[in-house]
């Protein structure tokens, strides 16, 4: 794992999730970033970042434009958010790879 600790790192609780992530680069130029869109799903999600199932290793600090479908009470609501690659877990499990991501200010739209 590139970074240290993740899971004493947390300052808020996630939640368990599955939901469906569209993802695409803000810098796409950025070395080491994969340009177009992305279709991940979440391991978990806070409010402060989420964690994700990926086929491909982004870089630490690349940011990200991440969408995706949550429930807001009984109403399901699109979110976007923007997000930097916090941490990386280059061990495939089942071909797949873990990133941490942590959103940052500039929120897209909720």
């Amino acid at each position: 794992m590139v970074g240290t600790d993740r899971e004493n790192r947390r300052e808020q609780s996630r939640t368990p999730a599955g939901y469906l992530v569209q993802l695409q680069p803000v810098d796409p130029a950025t070395p080491g970033v994969r340009s177009g869109t992305r279709f991940y799903v979440t391991r978990d999600i806070s409010r402060d970042g989420m964690g994700l199932w990926v086929d491909f290793i982004y870089p630490l600090r690349a940011r990200l434009l991440l969408t995706f479908e949550h429930a807001v009470g009984a109403v399901d609501s699109v979110t976007s958010r923007i997000g930097s690659v916090a941490w990386v877990d280059p061990v495939p499990i089942g071909g797949r790879h873990m990133l941490g991501i942590r959103f940052v200010n500039g929120d897209v739209t909720d």
